[in-house]
């Protein structure tokens, strides 16, 4: 692997993934005199990074720049729809696990509506929102506006926020879709209800979020890669309107959300609980977990004479 070498550790890099290595060492004097080798140890590299789901993604954000009012969607499908940050005084990028928190209400906003997202979502009648984030305070209702195409506190096409009810200690994700069965109203109510998780929160911890209704009606939260509630939502989205996308706040109202973004996404189709699954392997881009280490390994020489 290396000879010559003056220190007592080295890295091996450029390996493959899932595999085990195994390792000799053998020292030498000034005048080249070799010892024996010294006993074998091993190493086991971890895993390649996973790869995110990519078919039918409509935008993608990461939440990468580090600084600045404006979010960029690297989805690559299409015209991006960027966002931007209507109070850049009340987000930090200095977080120390990455990402964007709100510290106080803002909204970040497409400004124009999400025509080409709104578009693909009807022509399937499915769709997923996905968002890894982090609540800066587990007592926020509303529910408190994490995604959201809308436009007022009554009238959206879907929402995913986050709500609690403190009389019975209970916090859970919460969603409003609209369709055109008579069974959901203008904001997205089910028979008056919103679709909710169970309780989910002890403390502001980062969660995968993902919410997803396919086109024979069945809706999904999965919490942390897994299928946390399931339902059904009958009807179609022909009844859609444009509007803006925007998180962490109510499109002409108070609905604010306080907490860190991590990613966020929007499909035009209903991800699989697989595809769920491998997205939350993946994690999300700012060293999340679960880890997924680069295959590259470091040991260190057992001392040899």
């Amino acid at each position: 692997v290396a000879e010559n070498l003056t220190q007592s550790n080295y890295n091996d890099t450029g390996l493959t993934g899932s595999t085990t290595y195994y390792y000799r060492v053998i020292a030498k004097d000034q005048a080249g005199q070799a010892s024996s080798p010294s006993p074998e140890t091993s190493a086991t590299t971890t895993g390649a990074p996973v790869a995110r789901v990519t078919q039918d993604l409509e935008v993608l954000y990461t939440f990468q720049e580090g600084s600045g009012s404006t979010i960029n969607d690297v989805s690559g499908t299409g015209t991006a729809l960027n966002l931007t940050v209507e109070t850049p005084a009340n987000i930090d990028w200095s977080n120390p696990d990455g990402g964007l928190l709100l510290s106080s209400a803002t909204r970040l906003t497409s400004g124009s509506n999400a025509t080409s997202l709104i578009n693909a979502v009807q022509a399937s009648n499915e769709i997923t929102l996905e968002a890894w984030v982090r609540t800066a305070d587990i007592d926020q209702d509303g529910p408190a506006r994490i995604i959201s195409l809308s436009g007022s506190s009554s009238t959206r096409i879907i929402t995913l926020g986050q709500d609690f009810d403190n009389q019975v200690n209970s916090y859970w994700y919460a969603a409003r879709v609209r369709t055109n069965d008579a069974s959901t109203d203008d904001n997205g109510l089910l028979n008056g209800e919103n679709f909710s998780t169970s309780n989910q929160f002890s403390s502001p911890v980062k969660h995968h979020v993902v919410y997803t209704r396919a086109a024979n009606g069945t809706e999904k939260f999965f919490v942390d890669g897994s299928v946390v509630t399931t339902g059904n939502r009958p009807g179609d989205f022909s009844n859609w309107n444009n509007y803006p996308l925007l998180l962490g706040n109510e499109q002409g109202s108070e609905r604010p959300w306080l907490g860190t973004y991590y990613l966020v996404s929007a499909y035009s189709r209903a991800l699989t609980d697989s595809e769920v699954a491998q997205n939350y392997a993946a994690n999300d881009g700012h060293g999340g977990s679960p880890p997924a280490t680069l295959p590259n390994l470091t040991a260190n020489a057992p001392s040899a004479t």
